[in-house]
Formats: C-alpha cells, structure tokens, sequence
C-alpha cells in the first residue's frame, strides 16, 4: 500500500503518465516502483491467469506489423480471427509492408505516435536500448508471470534468456525461437521432372550437380526446343549472399554454427577446433569461389539472379524454365509449380563435407515482438503472445485451423488437398506461416511433404534434418 500511495502522488494514474509522455522522464527507480505497485494491486483484474479467455470484457489494441507479401491482411486472416474469438483480444492491425516498414516504424517512435503492439518489428538490440531508454518499450520481464509457455522454454535452456536480456538486466521483445532438434536451413529443390525427362538422378555431390546443370542446359529438359531452361536459378534481390550461402556447408563452413544477424551472409564461423575463424582466408572458400565462378561464366546461373526478387523468380518456375534454386525452408513460393520439385540431397564437397547450413541457435531473431507503453492492457497482450510459444499455438499460426486447413493422421499434422492444391497457400491458412513470424517450424510432418527425390523417408533422412521432431511453439 505504500508504494501504491507513492506512486499515486508522484505520477498520477497510469494513464496520465503516459499522456504526460510515457515514462520516459522517470527514473529506472521510479518505473520499478510502478511495476512493484501494480503488481500489489493483482495486475489486471479483466485477465484471467489461465485458459481462455485470456480477458473477461473484450479489450482493443493497436497493432503494427511487416507484412510479407506472401500473407494476406493480418485483419482478414482465418487465424488470427480464431485468435479472437478464443482470447477476447481484437487487434486493430496496420499492416505495413516490408520495404516501406522500418521508416514507418521509425516514424512512430520519434513521433511517439504508438501503437499498443508491434509484431515483426525488426528491431535490433541497439533499437531496443534507445527506445527503452526512452521510456517507449515495456520491460516484458517484469511480466514473464503472464508468459508460462515462454518462461518454461527459458528454464529450459538459459541461452534463451541470455540471448533476449538487454545489458540493463531487462527483456524488451519476444525473439522467434527455434526448439526443433537438429534443425537446419537452406535446403535446396531441384525439377524432378527435368530429372526424368533426362533419365537423371538427383545430384549428391557438387561435381554431380555442376553435371546436371549441364545437361539441364544443353538438352532442353522441359521439351519445347528452345534453349530458354534456366540451370541455377537465385532469389538475390533482398539477398545477394544467396548463391554463396547455399552451398557453404559443403565446403565445411558453418557446420558448428555461424555468426549471423537477420540472415546477412556470414564472415565468421567456428572450425572444429571450436575457434572463431574469419573463413574468406580459408583455402577451401577460395576452392567455393571458383566453383561458383565456374558455374557463371559457363551460363549455369541466371544472369538475373542478383537483380531479382522471388516473385520474378517464381514467374520463372511457372514458366517451366528453372532446374535448381535454394530457397529455405519450403516450395510454397512457387505456386502451383512447386509439385515438379523435391529435396535435393545435401551435396558433399570436394573435402568430403556434406551439411546444409546453417546450425540455426535456439534464438532465432529477437526483436520480433514489442509491446509498447503506450498499451493499457500489457497483462493481457503478453498472455496473447505467450500463446504462440505453445505447440497450440505455433499449429494455429503456421497450419490454420483444424478442419480447414489441416487434419491430424496417425499423430501426425496433414495438410488437407485444399491447401496444398492452393498456389497462395498463405491467403488459405498455412505454409510459411499465416501470419509470419508468430510461431516456430513447422512439424516435420508437413515441412517434408516433398523431402528428397524419392519423396519418402529414405530421402528424409538425407536431407540433414531430422524427421518426426517435436515441435515446440515459438514467437
């Protein structure tokens, strides 16, 4: 009670603090007594600590998201109305797409024009320091007592909570977080059907694929007699490490993990040893770079690679033009095309490595999820988001809605023949996820529906990743 009264002489309500400006004047001190205060008083009596809902008289929140092109409107979307009707919770979403979304979340910050929640925030660690500095982040530590799913994977592994605490001791955003065993990325998809009409085996080795690209060069694959086939195809717009980054695995780089940040290509890695190496000084990246220089200079990749983006890329593949491209976790990109594609088997280098890359850490990206003060409702919001980090959750976001989108066989999530028949599967429920990042992986079930040439589980287990794994939600 006496915080209480403190707290109510020298600030007021809460709500005036945050017209006065938010708590950006007020000491670190200050704003824990807030906290303690709150706290003493129960919180929010509307939230209700368990189950659904997760309020009991329905609340509003603004929300501002990146949104992928890939995903319709957050405001449409099958999922996140299912989301509503179980918490209680409407988000008025201003979905902003990618390449205009860090100037207008920029904008809102120097502004203070904020809204409650921002998803898909891109928000780095500095970003994070200077808006909490500012008074403009909430300490979501301060409400990991709203958060069972994430604090459990936390107790699990502390490198998750080293990985999202600022230097002030303090969590400012929910991170994606990747709890699948033994998951790696950058899988690559090779035409099945370019293999067959050439009576080919799909490439094991790097000498192998360079052998296929020719052919898929020379002897018109796709049977129209003209010389329009496309070996390599690269989605470098937004990514001109892509063609690097595909194959470092087969030269042994990354295969103890990276140094990575928002999938920019990596420097840096770990050697057997266990020591940080700078791998450009390697005589196995300058092997890699003539490799690569050999596949270009004889006509192997698409000159356009570099200059463009993947919905170029996917007109190509609908096309009919295109023999192999990387491109991370899943076809969906594609659109209906995707069904002449399966896994290529991770390729082994002249050293006798073979690994994709890369070996992803639990804590995929922080700075994905931010709740602001400008919300009222932080109690209610962090339960809303905590609901990701559970398998129910990550199910919702990243498969739809049972019934509609998916169906449960023999314990294993199946996608129903209305979605993987759908070119948009993102407008139809899942895929790459319904709503971006709210979520982890998919379950192995479904992310190697089209695994290795064979399209079973021999060629699974050759694509590095471990079949059957366990999925545990993430944001």
């Amino acid at each position: 009670m006496k915080d209480e009264k403190v707290v109510e002489h020298v600030f007021g309500s809460r709500d005036a603090v945050r017209r006065a400006g938010g708590l950006r004047r007020h000491t670190e001190r200050q704003y824990a007594c807030v906290r303690r205060a709150e706290r003493e008083r129960g919180g929010d009596s509307n939230v209700n600590a368990e189950g659904f809902p997760i309020v009991n008289e329905p609340i509003t929140l603004r929300g501002m998201v990146a949104l992928n092109a890939n995903v319709k409107d957050w405001n449409e979307h099958p999922a996140l109305k299912r989301m509503e009707e179980l918490t209680g919770i409407h988000i008025e979403w201003e979905c902003v797409p990618d390449a205009g979304f860090t100037e207008k979340r920029n904008l809102a910050f120097a502004s203070d024009d904020l809204p409650d929640i921002i998803l898909r925030a891109k928000i780095s660690p500095q970003e994070e320091m200077k808006y909490a500095a500012n008074g403009q982040l909430v300490a979501l530590d301060e409400y990991l007592d709203y958060a069972p799913n994430l604090s459990a994977l936390i107790e699990q592994d502390d490198a998750i909570r080293k990985g999202i605490t600022m230097p002030d001791g303090h969590i400012y955003s929910c991170p994606q977080l990747n709890k699948t065993e033994g998951n790696l990325i950058h899988h690559y998809w090779i035409n099945k059907t370019w293999l067959d009409n050439l009576g080919l085996e799909a490439p094991t080795t790097v000498d192998e694929l360079y052998d296929v690209l020719v052919a898929f060069r020379d002897n018109d694959p796709n049977g129209n007699g003209q010389k329009d086939e496309i070996p390599y195809c690269v989605v470098g717009k937004d990514y001109p490490h892509r063609m690097f980054y595909d194959l470092l695995g087969s030269w042994g780089f990354g295969i103890n993990g990276v140094m990575d940040s928002d999938y920019a290509f990596s420097w840096l890695d770990i050697d057997d040893a266990g020591k940080v190496r700078f791998i450009g000084r390697e005589d196995k990246f300058k092997n890699m770079v003539e490799f690569y220089n050999k596949l270009w200079t004889e006509g192997l990749v698409d000159k356009e690679s570099y200059s463009q983006d993947q919905t170029q890329a996917a007109a190509k593949v609908n096309a009919g033009q295109v023999g192999f491209v990387a491109r991370a976790q899943n076809t969906q990109w594609m659109g209906a095309a995707a069904e002449n594609y399966v896994q290529c088997p991770v390729l082994e280098g002249p050293y006798g490595d073979r690994a994709l890359i890369n070996v992803e850490s639990n804590v995929q990206m922080t700075g994905v999820a931010v709740i602001t003060t400008a919300n009222k409702y932080p109690e209610a919001t962090m339960r809303w988001l905590d609901y990701f980090y559970s398998e129910e959750g990550t199910v919702l976001c990243r498969l739809g809605i049972e019934g509609e989108s998916y169906e449960v066989v023999d314990g294993k999530y199946q996608l129903l023949d209305n979605i993987k028949n759908n070119p948009r599967r993102a407008d139809a429920g899942p895929g790459s996820g319904p709503v971006g990042h709210l979520s982890g992986r998919l379950p192995a079930s479904v992310y190697h529906q089209r695994s290795g040439p064979e399209r079973g589980p021999a060629a699974r287990n050759q694509s590095g990743q471990r079949c059957g794994t366990r999925l545990c939600g993430a944001l």
